[in-house]
This record gives structure tokens, sequence and C-alpha cells, in this order.
């Protein structure tokens, strides 16, 4: 009994991992496309000569929610291609030099 069921937790434990890894992964994309969002905001305020009606600090928590929405209907892909990444990494070793962009994007360098 004590054989399987540390099989069983060490699966646990790699799933809680990927887990971790796949939101980790996704936060980094929200964060991306909020930044994105903020320049716009600041191009548009620069463009228009107008000045923002709601704080700079309230803009930036509407900013990170309205990422936090919009980026999984986005499908972008940058979550997914940077999870496997650095999942393949982790499998590997976790050695950086397995990071070749050549490797993981598909393109010959």
């Amino acid at each position: 009994m004590g054989h399987g069921t540390s099989q069983v937790a060490e699966i646990n434990n790699e799933m809680k991992e990927q887990m971790r890894l796949r939101k980790a992964c996704s936060d980094f994309e929200a964060f991306l496309v909020g930044y994105l969002l903020r320049q716009m905001w600041q191009a548009a305020e620069a463009i228009g000569g107008e000045k923002p009606f709601i704080s700079q600090t309230y803009r930036d928590l509407f900013t990170f929610e309205v990422a936090q929405g919009l980026t999984p209907s986005l499908r972008l892909g940058i979550a997914e291609m940077l999870y496997r990444a650095l999942s393949d990494a982790e499998q590997m070793g976790g050695k950086a030099e397995n990071l070749s962009p050549s490797r993981n994007i598909g393109g010959d360098r």
C-alpha cells in the first residue's frame, strides 16, 4: 500500500506544478496585454491632448482587470508557447541552454 500511495502523491505533486506553471504563463500573457493596453492609453492621451478622466492608479487596476478578462478570448498563444518551452526545459533538467529559440519556436538559427 505504501508504494502505490507514494506514486499517487508524486503524480499529484507533478499535476500541481503543471497547474502552477500554466497559471504563471497565463498571468504573464495577461501582464503583457495589460502593458500594451497601458501604452495604448498613453498614446491616445498624447494624440488627443486630453487629461485622463480617472487617476493613474485606478486606470492601471482597470487595465489589469480588462487584460485578465480579455486574454483568454484573444488566443494569442503566448502563454501556451511559454508553458511548452518551460515544461520541456523542466523535463530536460531545467537547463537554460535547452531553451534555444530554434528548438522551441521552429525556426532555424
